[in-house]
């Protein structure tokens, strides 16, 4: 047994699997409103199948059950998504649960030493609080395969030491 641990190659490993180096639970937590769904569900199934832990509703309901979702929802995107990928559309905004999650996203960004809120444009819109000059991606530009592989270069490059 020893023999096949000294002819291991971790770091060979450690690329063909991903290993996590992140503290938080999930690597990502999607906020978008319902008309979004269905890109939200492709984006988050294409980061599951790379590997990634993503924060997706649907996917939590037996923990959300019977909680207080506010403070349930609270805590996920304030202390336990290391990215918060938001799906900026002309509902956005108009939505209660979106516009929660978006006040606590703007909290939790300023309590955390590096970027934390991912936007993502899907359509024409403007939402109070982020400036045109905010780095963002534009989903009527891209596909969600450009998108994640994006996404998945910003965890890459922040889980670097070097960064």
């Amino acid at each position: 047994f020893r023999l096949y641990l000294s002819l291991l190659d971790l770091g060979e490993l450690e690329r063909s699997v991903r290993v996590r180096k992140s503290t938080y639970p999930w690597d990502v937590a999607i906020s978008f409103a319902g008309e979004q769904r269905p890109i939200a569900e492709e984006i988050r199934a294409k980061l599951n199948a790379a590997g990634y832990t993503v924060f997706y509703d649907f996917d939590q309901q037996h923990l959300l059950w019977g909680e207080n979702l506010r403070s349930k929802l609270a805590d996920v995107y304030a202390n336990e998504a290391e990215y918060m990928l938001v799906l900026l559309s002309k509902e956005y905004p108009e939505k209660e649960w979106p516009s929660f999650e978006y006040e606590i996203a703007k909290d939790a960004r300023r309590k955390r030493p590096k970027t934390y809120i991912l936007p993502l444009v899907v359509d024409d819109v403007n939402i109070v609080g982020l400036s045109h000059d905010y780095g963002h991606l534009d989903l009527r530009k891209m596909t969600t395969d450009e998108v994640v592989r994006v996404l998945i270069e910003k965890i890459e490059a922040e889980e670097t030491p070097n960064n």
